[in-house]
């Protein structure tokens, strides 16, 4: 069985314990589609693993949420990393201001 799609609409408290559900997360490469709803801060760049390494992921979606500049700059960082084209990506509702866009779409 392969897990298509994959959303979060919050994470454990503690860095450690947001470090070891991103290694799960990174160990499915099945994952399509992918939802956060909550802002990971500096631990978007962690997500670069996963990123790097799942062929399949096609959609980001990213709202709900106020993302801020740095998670925007860790988000971009972990992106850019991965060498991988996306279908979608979508920050819709996630009140970003115009240079936190900026640095996710250079």
């Amino acid at each position: 069985h392969h897990l298509r799609m994959l959303s979060f609409a919050s994470f454990p408290e503690g860095t450690g314990q947001i470090d070891e559900l991103i290694r799960g997360i990174s160990c499915n490469r099945s994952i399509q589609r992918l939802c956060i709803d909550a802002d990971l801060g500096h631990a978007f760049d962690r997500m670069d693993i996963f990123f790097r390494d799942n062929s399949k992921l096609t959609e980001l979606d990213f709202g709900g949420f106020n993302i801020s500049h740095e998670s925007a700059r860790s988000l971009a960082l972990a992106l850019g990393r991965s060498q991988h084209k996306y279908e979608h990506i979508s920050l819709e509702m996630s009140n970003l201001s115009d240079e936190s866009i900026t640095e996710i779409a250079d």
